[in-house]
Order: C-alpha cells, then sequence, then structure tokens
C-alpha cells in the first residue's frame, strides 16, 4: 500500500494470521517429508538407532516450531517497525 506521500504504508501484523502461515508452512513441511520417504521414516519413533533417530526428531521439532516462529518473527516486527495511521 502506498501512501500519498509516496512512502509505503506500514501495518502491524496479526499474530493469528502469523500462526495460521506457520500452520500451513508446517503442514506442507511435514506433508513433503513423509512423501518423501514413502513414509518409512515414521517407524523411526520406535526402532531407529540414534544416528538415524536424532536428526529426524530435530526436524519434526523443527516443524513443530514453525508457528512459534513465524509469530515470533510477527512480534519483533511489530514492536520496532514503527506503523503509520
Amino acid at each position: 500500500m502506498i501512501a500519498a506521500d509516496g512512502e509505503r504504508g506500514r501495518r502491524k501484523w496479526s499474530l493469528w494470521r502469523a500462526a495460521l502461515y506457520g500452520l500451513i508452512v508446517a503442514a506442507i513441511a511435514f506433508t513433503t517429508s513423509n512423501l518423501a520417504d514413502g513414509g518409512k521414516h515414521l517407524a523411526v519413533w520406535i526402532h531407529a538407532p540414534a544416528q538415524e533417530a536424532i536428526p529426524y526428531f530435530a526436524g519434526q521439532m523443527l516443524v513443530a516450531l514453525a508457528p512459534a516462529l513465524f509469530v515470533l518473527v510477527a512480534f519483533l516486527r511489530n514492536r520496532f517497525v514503527k506503523a503509520s495511521n
């Protein structure tokens, strides 16, 4: 949105919308990761050695934390970017 004086108008980002976008990204990442390996890593939860399980669990945690990361970015942007009326 461009204001009358030529500057871009800045509005605060919605934290709910950021969480929704994070959920969408997490769902897409989770789905594509499970489709890419044919679902074989779902068995890692129980029967895998530690060398395979640790990176897999770290990736799943990053997917789970995506909504929180999006909300954090939106919060920090709202906190430090001055909003115009």
